[in-house]
């Protein structure tokens, strides 16, 4: 699986070169991407990188994190020392400025976003993936998404949106369409069913 990575991630015209890794112990393994770009392309963000890998991969195979290094670390061969690989961290380019939800739909992703990851600080800057969020946790969060707003959306939305402000949306403009959707009396027995809830 990581050389799939590898090879869709080198598909990128801004990728120079690009190593997986899988890391962490038992459950807890994360499939992690390291990529450096080339010089004579812009470098590309996460979300693109993300996006891209998101039309050409299955949802399992997608990274947990992508890390951007200006070199990968080679041993005295010449060869990438994997071992030297940073772990992923929240990006140090993000934005220091922490808004909180605002809508409707951002304070519900909100709250689930951090139910699924364990935090009560979830900022619309955020990006899901990299709070620590997983093809696993993406899924639960669609789940829950589903649940709460009765919208159908794939995970794969949160790969091509992965910050809570997009997400929300993205939400949000689902919920319209499916409302023009429905006749007069679909959307007074919703009222109805949400109201009792």
């Amino acid at each position: 699986e990581p050389g799939e990575v590898e090879a869709a991630l080198l598909g990128h015209p801004g990728v120079r070169e690009a190593v997986v890794v899988l890391r962490g112990d038992g459950r807890e393994r994360r499939l992690t991407a390291y990529v450096t770009p080339r010089a004579d392309e812009p470098a590309p963000g996460t979300a693109a990188l993300r996006a891209h890998l998101a039309r050409r991969l299955p949802e399992y195979m997608l990274p947990d994190a992508i890390v951007r290094l200006d070199r990968l670390p080679l041993n005295a061969n010449g060869k990438v020392d994997r071992r030297a690989l940073p772990a992923p961290e929240r990006d140090p380019g993000a934005s220091t400025t922490r808004t909180s939800a605002r809508t409707q739909a951002e304070q519900a992703l909100a709250r689930i976003w951090g139910e699924v990851l364990g935090t009560s600080e979830v900022a619309v800057e955020d990006d899901f993936f990299a709070l620590g969020g997983d093809s696993i946790g993406c899924i639960r969060v669609m789940s829950r998404a589903r649940a709460a707003f009765g919208v159908e959306l794939s995970p794969r939305v949160l790969f091509d949106r992965p910050t809570l402000a997009a997400l929300a949306e993205t939400v949000e403009e689902a919920v319209v369409r499916d409302l023009e959707r429905m006749t007069d009396e679909e959307v007074e027995a919703e009222w109805l069913r949400t109201r009792d809830r």
